[in-house]
């Protein structure tokens, strides 16, 4: 048995000039389509604008609402959840600080007017530095999810 071929499909903001529709038309896209808007909280249910653009082919999920109904049945999953989200909150304003100056270094380092042998491999070590701290972050985060 053949596996379904899987077609990915990037598109930007949808608000303003949408596209989904004739993108999911020009794919062959048929029927009803899941729409996850959680990351708009509390406007989670205003999908008008997506329901009418894609006639009424999409349903809300009600991810955020979903969530929220678990965490009033069970307070020390929600306090847990708060605890995590606040940590992760705080720790990517430490990454977003610390890779302000690193990329700071890097712009600043690559703006040099006669570059030489030393300035470049400063340049090299300085990109190597923020793909470090890039990849110390995601380590923190992926225990803070463990």
């Amino acid at each position: 048995m053949r596996s379904p071929a899987r077609i990915v499909a990037l598109l930007g903001p949808q608000r303003f000039e949408p596209t989904l529709r004739s993108v999911m038309d020009a794919l062959g896209m048929e029927g009803r389509i899941a729409a996850i808007t959680a990351g708009w909280q509390e406007r989670e249910l205003e999908d008008q604008d997506l329901r009418d653009h894609l006639d009424d082919r999409a349903v809300n999920l009600e991810l955020y609402a979903r969530a929220e109904r678990v965490a009033q049945r069970d307070p020390e999953l929600a306090r847990g959840h708060r605890e995590r989200q606040s940590r992760l909150r705080r720790l990517q304003e430490i990454y977003r600080e610390r890779l302000a100056h690193g990329m700071s270094a890097c712009a600043a380092l690559a703006r040099d007017p006669a570059p030489d042998d030393d300035s470049r491999a400063a340049l090299d070590e300085a990109i190597e530095q923020v793909r470090a701290l890039d990849a110390a972050h995601v380590a923190r985060i992926r225990e803070i999810h463990a």
